[in-house]
């Protein structure tokens, strides 16, 4: 299964407004500690995005969930796969709520495959 670490780091740092660039700055604006913030961008102390979080960082840098939760170079387990769609698929503002949909399915603990098979069985034949 492929994990899917956030990018706020690399967001943050090459943002065109420089104060948007603090982390101290991102933490006020989302009414969070700094160290917290910082927790959340390093995965330290087992602190992870949750929804909350993620449409927050939306509204701040005016990015997709896609941009946020996955990493800037995605490495796909299966080589055969088009790496060009899958970043056309999660740039697409479309495909958002399907996005937040799989990590709010992650966050809750949710497997893949039981979040597949819900979507088979509500999905109109």
């Amino acid at each position: 299964m492929l994990e899917l670490p956030n990018n706020l780091r690399n967001i943050r740092k090459k943002h065109q407004n420089p104060e948007l660039r603090s982390g101290e700055k991102i933490a006020d604006l989302m009414g969070i500690s700094k160290q917290y913030y910082y927790d959340l961008e390093t995965g330290r102390n087992h602190c992870r995005l949750n929804i909350d979080h993620i449409n927050k960082l939306i509204k701040i840098f005016k990015v997709s969930a896609g941009e946020i939760v996955l990493p800037d170079s995605i490495k796909i387990i299966n080589p055969d796969y088009d790496q060009n769609k899958l970043m056309r698929i999660i740039n697409d503002d479309e495909n958002e709520p399907f996005i937040l949909l799989g990590v709010k399915a992650k966050e809750k603990g949710m497997p893949i495959d039981v979040l597949e098979k819900l979507i088979e069985f509500y999905t109109p034949k």
